[in-house]
């Protein structure tokens, strides 16, 4: 046998038994869209806190009765954590819009977040959270 032979061998086998390792994905980034709707039953009728980069129009027709609907674009740790409507009313919306805008903004290259508070809630499948203050 050449010496390169057996070297050969071990790399292969180390390889082939490398490939049989499973890949998991990360566990989704707290205070996302992500997080609670990995496991929505636990959250529903909670208070939870959103990681919020900017509002923008809501898509599709979600609506709530005397409410403004928009979606939350949710980051964390640098990491995108998906949209989900926020409810409240006009005056609390105006509120939320100053503080977290309507555009992403970034900072030294990270984007930029504040934290809100509300109860998430489920409407017709969907899942939502509700502003009062």
């Amino acid at each position: 046998m050449k010496p390169w032979k057996p070297i050969y061998c071990a790399l292969l086998g180390l390889a082939m038994s490398l490939g049989t390792v499973s890949v998991r994905a990360a566990p989704p980034e707290p205070f996302t869209r992500d997080f609670y709707a990995a496991h929505p039953e636990q959250w529903l009728d909670k208070q939870v806190t959103l990681s919020v980069a900017y509002f923008s129009p809501v898509k599709g027709d979600f609506a709530i009765d005397q409410m403004e609907v928009m979606d939350a674009y949710t980051f964390h740790n640098h990491v995108d954590g998906g949209h989900i409507n926020v409810v409240a009313s006009p005056e609390v919306f105006a509120r939320l819009k100053t503080l977290c805008g309507t555009h992403v903004l970034k900072k030294a290259g990270w984007v930029q977040t504040t934290q809100i508070h509300g109860i998430f809630k489920q409407k017709d499948g969907q899942y939502y959270v509700q502003v009062d203050r």
